[in-house]
């Protein structure tokens, strides 16, 4: 009988360690990638899925620029939802990025946008 309870406290401790970061395909939470990724940008939809032209601006942006050294694609919806989590060379970079996705985001955007850096400060659009 200890070693039932044993073994259970063992399971019950092991089983509260350290959270895993999910892998491909399973599910995310937008702000766990936020917390890991120096600058992240969100696209989200209105139910018709998320505003693939400036999608496909954004990541070809990030996979060009010298000051990023990792993209990350994260599928969190059912209709297209994702987030990419850019990974920077500095936080310097993180900041110049923020600025240039900043303007690659339409007025009426299809989905909404969102760019943000880990250490605060955050872009919407629309507006909210």
């Amino acid at each position: 009988m200890k070693q039932l309870l044993l073994a259970t406290a063992a399971i019950a401790i092991l089983g509260n360690a350290a959270p895993q970061r999910p892998g491909p395909g399973e599910p995310v939470q937008v702000d766990q990638i936020r917390a890991d990724c120096p600058l992240t940008v969100t696209f989200g939809s209105y139910a018709m899925g998320i505003d693939g032209g400036t999608y496909d601006r954004v990541l070809r942006l990030l996979r060009n620029d010298r000051g990023v050294s990792r993209v990350e694609v994260r599928a969190w919806g059912r209709e297209g939802e994702k987030t990419l989590c850019a990974v920077t060379r500095s936080s310097v970079d993180a900041r110049r990025l923020f600025a240039r996705v900043k303007g690659l985001f339409p007025r009426k955007p299809r989905g909404p946008l969102t760019v943000a850096l880990r250490g605060g400060g955050e872009y919407h659009m629309p507006r909210r």
